[in-house]
C-alpha cells in the first residue's frame, strides 16, 4: 500500500514478458527473452513463483491478460504475431488469431472472455484495439495516440487504463 518490498525471485530471469494478476497473491508471467525467446510460464501465490506448463510458441513482447487460472498471451515477436494462446490454469491452447499481427501491445481483462489487445507494433506503431469475447476478436475504437511497449494495461474491456508506452 505505501512502499515496495523485495520478495522471491522468478525461476527464470527474462525481459519483455507478458503477465496478469488479480492481486498481490495471484499472478502469472509468461514468454519473454532469456536471452532467446521463451515459452516459460510461472505462477505467483503470494510468497513464491512456481514454474508450470510452457507456452506452445516461444515469443517475447506479448500482451498479457488474466490470472493464474485463466490468461491470454496476445501476439508478440520476433517480428509481429497474430497468434493468441489461452491458459486454463494448467495448460496453454492456441485460440483464434488477432485481426492484426502485433507485438508490444497491452492486454487487459479476465483472460477467459472480455479482453482487449491495445496498440502495438504491426510493423509500424498502431492505435488499433481489438476485443476478445471468448470466441473471436473484433476491432473497436482506436487509441487517441499510436503507442506500443506499454508499461502496463489493467482493468476490464469496458473500464481500462494504460500506463506508459512509446510513440517512437
Amino acid at each position: 500500500g505505501s512502499n515496495w518490498t523485495e520478495v522471491a525471485e522468478v525461476n527464470t530471469a527474462r525481459s519483455e514478458l507478458g503477465g496478469g494478476g488479480l492481486s498481490g497473491t495471484a499472478g502469472i508471467i509468461f514468454a519473454g527473452k532469456e536471452p532467446s525467446n521463451s515459452t516459460k510460464t510461472e505462477t505467483w501465490d503470494g510468497s513464491s513463483w512456481t514454474e508450470t506448463s510452457d507456452l506452445n510458441t516461444a515469443r517475447n513482447n506479448c500482451g498479457g491478460a488474466g490470472s493464474p487460472t485463466g490468461a491470454l498471451c496476445i501476439g508478440g515477436g520476433p517480428g509481429q504475431k497474430a497468434e493468441v494462446e489461452s491458459w486454463n490454469g494448467s495448460s496453454w491452447t492456441e485460440i483464434a488469431e488477432l485481426n492484426d499481427d502485433r507485438s508490444g501491445s497491452a492486454g487487459t481483462g479476465s483472460g477467459n472472455s472480455s479482453n482487449l489487445a491495445v496498440g502495438g507494433e504491426s510493423p509500424s506503431i498502431v492505435a488499433s484495439t481489438e476485443f476478445w469475447n471468448g470466441s473471436a476478436w473484433t476491432e473497436l475504437a482506436d487509441l487517441s495516440v499510436v503507442k506500443y511497449a506499454f508499461s502496463q494495461g489493467s482493468g476490464t474491456s469496458s473500464n481500462d487504463i494504460l500506463a506508459g508506452g512509446s510513440t517512437v
